[in-house]
């Protein structure tokens, strides 16, 4: 594995409603392949022939962080978080802001009494950035509207990598490579770098109108480590990657069904008390595509860290080609 390219995605600004850089760098990637491309208007990166596809395989490229709503007179700042992220996931966390002026460091912290469970409010938070009026503050070109994210970390071991943006970077990495070692498993297929999961869209919904396609496989990852609910089946770190069903809200097509269950992939199961507008519609009301998600299995749930072992980006990798030959016949 290319893991200096999933280095540089993982440790790349790309915040949901501010992903240009994401979006430049996998444009420039693909420009550096040969390979035809283009962008929508919402910042999509588009491969493929739209016209022909018969299956769409997607991947968002947008995380989750936080925005500055109001620089207090003593430089701290408020904030606001953008996307699904939690405030007890960013009390005493090392944090960045972009800037015009480039990446500024910082700190979250709480505020008043000595916290011992969770914080339930952003209200609760404050941003220090090391210095102690309003001024200085702006000086270090920061403004409100400014967005921000866990500070970006980076490291392997002999079996593991450790990174902070594994969600949703390891699908984006994977896509890439096969794009650039099988240039061919494009033909019928098309690929979507979509940006806007964490707006509530889940990567594929708006493309379900644009390009309805037959199929269309949602790549994402699953923390094991935990469940969203005490019915849900989510299988083990080294288990994986799994397809996703879903109870109650959004269950798999039966065509899909019958396609998936010749082959030999793992499944999870999440239960019905997940966020329902956060999971895939299955594109029933655009009347053509069908959809599920692939997950490859991780530690680590919208926080400042996540692992993933290698082998098992080396199964999602592989198991793409086999999914997309099970579709097609």
């Amino acid at each position: 594995m290319n893991t200096n390219l999933l280095k540089d995605l993982t440790t790349m600004h790309s915040i949901t409603g501010d992903t240009k850089d994401m979006t430049i760098f996998i444009s420039n990637y693909l420009n550096s392949l040969g390979i035809s491309h283009f962008i929508t208007p919402f910042g999509t990166v588009v491969v493929g022939d739209t016209t022909k596809a018969k299956i769409m395989f997607v991947a968002h490229i947008d995380q989750v962080g936080f925005q500055i709503t109001k620089i207090n007179e003593d430089g701290t700042c408020k904030i606001l978080p953008i996307g699904w992220v939690f405030p007890n996931r960013l009390d005493h966390i090392p944090v960045y802001i972009k800037t015009l002026n480039g990446i500024v460091y910082g700190g979250i912290f709480h505020s008043h009494l000595l916290k011992t469970e969770n914080l339930q409010k952003f209200s609760d938070l404050f941003l220090f950035l090391g210095t102690t009026s309003k001024e200085e503050t702006k000086k270090l070109g920061v403004k409100e509207g400014n967005t921000g994210s866990f500070k970006k970390d980076y490291w392997e071991t002999d079996n593991a990598i450790f990174a902070s943006g594994i969600d949703n970077c390891a699908s984006i990495f994977v896509l890439l490579e096969i794009i650039k070692e099988n240039p061919e498993f494009l033909e019928n297929v098309m690929v979507a770098f979509h940006n806007d999961e964490e707006m509530q869209d889940h990567s594929g919904n708006s493309l379900g109108y644009e390009y309805p396609v037959e199929y269309c496989c949602i790549l994402d990852y699953c923390p094991v480590h935990q469940k969203f609910d005490e019915e849900d089946e989510v299988g083990s770190l080294t288990e994986g990657p799994f397809i996703v069903y879903r109870g109650g809200y959004h269950i798999i097509h039966q065509e899909l069904r019958e396609k998936l269950d010749k082959t030999d992939l793992k499944k999870i199961f999440i239960s019905s008390s997940t966020l329902p507008s956060l999971e895939p519609q299955n594109f029933q009301n655009n009347g053509v595509t069908k959809a599920f998600n692939y997950c490859i299995p991780a530690i680590g749930y919208h926080g400042s860290i996540y692992g993933v072992l290698k082998n098992e980006i080396k199964k999602f990798k592989e198991n793409l080609f086999l999914i997309k030959e099970k579709l097609l016949h």
